[in-house]
């Protein structure tokens, strides 16, 4: 955090430790709760996701925690996130005040 900026990454991680793995849906919705848990208002996002097939699950549940106008939002589409299992990561900038 600087000058009332906060940058973070979200990713469906569970209160244990372990990352929530399997259907798509499930972990885009995990990831933003947790995002939403640590920032109410993101200027910017930027999201990793390992197959466009879940840009369409990525749009609908985004419309359900970010209130319009949304944030600038970018979508890349890659081969892996890192953890196996994870389809989404999500980096956010956001401006929380001095």
């Amino acid at each position: 955090m600087g000058g009332g900026h906060l940058r973070t990454t979200a990713v469906p991680l569970k209160s244990d430790g372990s990352f929530k793995t399997g259907e798509a849906r499930q972990q885009i919705e995990f990831a933003l709760v947790n995002l939403r848990k640590t920032v109410a208002d993101a200027l910017q996002a930027l999201v990793f996701l390992t197959s466009a097939d879940y840009i369409s699950a990525l749009n609908e549940i985004w419309a359900r925690h970010f209130a319009t106008p949304y944030p600038n939002r970018g979508i890349l589409i890659v081969s892996a996130i890192g953890i196996p299992g994870i389809v989404i990561l999500i980096q956010v900038h956001a401006y929380i005040g001095t």
